[in-house]
């Protein structure tokens, strides 16, 4: 880069109206180096645009991800309510066959000790009928 004609380190020309007017610079290299941070501003904004895009896109995909995990959430603890509920009932039609067998075996008793208690009457009567026709 040239120095402008008729600059001095240091020095300002014209009032210093810019920040590179304290740079002793001709007019086409400030223009060039005003090009060049122009193109490097540019870059940098289409740069942090596509980063603001990628993050977006990533936070998208996150909500979206935190919907499915809530949504799966939710499904297992209605399979796990289903489950206690269906052991519950499972449990309570045990304990209602428990109890009905209980019974049952009780009437089964029952009924086989009047068997047992009728058989030894009809084997009494047998005898006392057999007894009577020996002596008639």
């Amino acid at each position: 880069m040239e120095k402008a004609p008729g600059c001095a380190p240091g020095s300002t020309r014209g009032g210093a109206e810019s920040p590179l007017d304290a740079i002793c610079l001709s007019e086409s290299d400030k223009t060039a180096v005003l090009t060049l941070i122009r193109e490097e501003i540019i870059s940098k904004e289409i740069e942090a645009n596509e980063w603001k895009r990628k993050y977006e896109g990533s936070r998208q995909e996150v909500l979206e991800m935190r919907k499915i995990v809530a949504e799966y959430e939710k499904t297992i603890a209605q399979m796990i309510e289903d489950e206690q509920r269906t052991n519950m009932t499972s449990q309570k039609s045990l304990q209602q066959l428990t109890m009905e067998k209980e019974q049952a075996l009780s009437d089964l008793n029952s009924v086989e000790r009047s068997l047992s208690d009728l058989f030894r009457r009809y084997e009494n009567l047998k005898g006392v009928l057999e007894g009577f026709k020996k002596v008639n």
